[in-house]
């Protein structure tokens, strides 16, 4: 059990691999995805994971705003198959509290590996995304994904990112990237970003 500040159990949900977002990364991106006082539970039972987490500043906070959240995170492996679906009811202060949900799957083909993902917010929005991920050579691995968010008061937009990433041989914990993504919202342009990720 942890307590403090930190993300809400459904931030584990996603099977998003761009370094930076061009759409929301998943439905409950939407929302808050962290909290001041948050009591979170992680557990492993053999090949499934289960965590829950729920934010205390119930009645209201300078922090937090009044905002609660209730959250809940499985994932389990089927042979080359990894399963996820997630649960948020979210209350903002002042509103209604709404429901989301998301499943997603990962497949491991050896070659690559492709995975999708769905979430579903009441009377909000839904989100979807579709990533494969394959490497080019033994320190190089490339990933290309799509993502749509499709609103019930606002325009659909659908977004695009493709990068590659390089580990040092000698230094596992050590990487380059860079990565390119556009999506097709207004005032939009295309970005491009390189950076360096070390891992302690």
């Amino acid at each position: 059990m942890r307590f403090g500040k930190q993300n809400y159990s459904s931030d584990k949900f996603s099977v998003e691999k761009a370094y930076e977002t061009v759409v929301e990364d998943d439905v409950f991106d939407l929302n808050d995805d962290a909290g001041d006082d948050v009591v979170r539970v992680d557990a492993q039972f053999d090949n499934l994971f289960v965590s829950v987490s729920t934010d205390l500043e119930a009645e209201g906070s300078p922090s937090s705003g009044g905002n609660k959240s209730a959250d809940l995170f499985v994932s389990t492996s089927v042979g080359d198959l990894d399963l996820m679906a997630a649960y948020q009811n979210y209350q903002a202060a002042g509103s209604d509290s709404v429901s989301a949900w998301g499943v997603g799957v990962e497949y491991d083909a050896g070659f690559a590996t492709f995975g999708a993902d769905y979430g579903f917010m009441d009377d909000t929005a839904e989100v979807y995304k579709l990533v494969t991920a394959f490497p080019i050579a033994e320190t190089t691995k490339v990933a290309l994904g799509i993502k749509n968010r499709d609103e019930e008061a606002g325009d659909d937009v659908t977004g695009w990112y493709a990068n590659v990433t390089y580990k040092f041989p000698q230094q596992k914990g050590v990487s380059m990237f860079a990565e390119i993504g556009d999506n097709d919202a207004d005032d939009t342009d295309p970005g491009f970003l390189v950076g360096m990720q070390m891992k302690f």
